[in-house]
């Protein structure tokens, strides 16, 4: 069974949006990841992105931390679409 760990929640401003952050630990795989609330949607993209993506999980907590500042944030500057995310 899935054990999630939150081992940090913050609010965050990604492209003006607040949003809620959590990263977890999965300690039954050893996965990190991390998940919004609200999820978000830019004109860009074309569709909202899924939990457990190759941007959302890493094996090291530092590198989940660097995709999330570095390259989730960067991917959203005109959001076109916003709703709850029902995993939160």
């Amino acid at each position: 069974m899935k054990h999630l760990i939150i081992i940090k929640e913050f609010d965050d401003l990604i492209a003006g949006e607040k949003v809620k952050v959590r990263f977890y630990f999965d300690d039954e795989t050893e996965i990190f990841s991390f998940q919004t609330n609200p999820q978000l949607k830019d004109k860009s993209q074309a569709d909202f992105h899924n939990f457990g993506g190759g941007t959302s999980i890493d094996d090291e907590y530092k590198h989940l931390k660097y995709k999330y500042y570095n390259t989730y944030k960067k991917e959203f500057s005109d959001i076109d679409k916003i709703r709850n995310n029902p995993n939160f």
